[in-house]
């Protein structure tokens, strides 16, 4: 029923009780920001009792504003990272075949953007990279084994930033080798990898390491 409100002084509309929409709204929006402890609280026991309405509202709201919706979430996204990535990370260990099919939908439609995001990470990534290359090495030869995250840091360490072959510095590009080749039946593990310049790497290839660095003249 549209009548003319006396008090907001505007033709609008009354509900059921025979009061103004528009000064009950302005009225409890007053109340909520008087009374933010009272107001979550009468909120949160509302959704607990109907959470059935609850989740049908927020659907069609959703479907009804999608842009407000995205906006709204990537907010709370960006203020809640850590809760976003606890959720996220008890939700994969209890869906991993929605989230198998999720991310199969979602590169089958973005697959540019999934190009960029993986030439991204290897980029920002080298450590995990050359740890992924020699762990799928392996699991290909099946030469069993698996290195530690981390290693090539504490190698880098232990090798003072210099080649186990030529005692040259490292630089960035050196190489995980494994001391015994795969090829050769040597195992993926730690203790079977030293940092190689990606020269020396590429030279030593898949030899035995002791012929190896008897050609380099360290060894009789």
């Amino acid at each position: 029923m549209i009548k003319f409100c006396k008090k907001c002084q505007l033709d609008t509309e009354y509900n059921n009780y025979g009061a103004c929409n528009t000064c009950k709204r302005a009225s409890d929006a007053k109340y909520r920001s008087a009374n933010p402890e009272k107001n979550r609280a009468k909120s949160a026991a509302w959704f607990a009792a109907n959470k059935e309405r609850a989740r049908a509202r927020a659907l069609a709201w959703h479907k009804a504003n999608p842009e407000k919706a995205r906006a709204s979430a990537d907010a709370w996204r960006k203020a809640n990272l850590e809760r976003c990535r606890e959720k996220m990370a008890k939700w994969r260990k209890v869906n991993p075949e929605k989230e198998m099919a999720y991310n199969q939908a979602w590169y089958a439609k973005n697959a540019e953007r999934k190009k960029e995001y993986s030439a991204a990470w290897v980029k920002d990534n080298p450590e995990a990279m050359r740890i992924y290359s020699q762990n799928r090495r392996a699991r290909k030869r099946a030469n069993g084994g698996t290195l530690s995250k981390g290693l090539s840091a504490k190698l880098f360490k232990l090798q003072k930033g210099r080649c186990a072959c030529c005692s040259n510095p490292l630089g960035d590009d050196f190489h995980l080798d494994h001391i015994v080749p795969i090829s050769r039946g040597g195992p993926n593990t730690d203790d079977n990898i030293q940092l190689l310049t990606s020269s020396c790497n590429l030279r030593k290839s898949a030899k035995d390491p002791i012929e190896f660095m008897q050609q380099k003249g360290f060894l009789l």
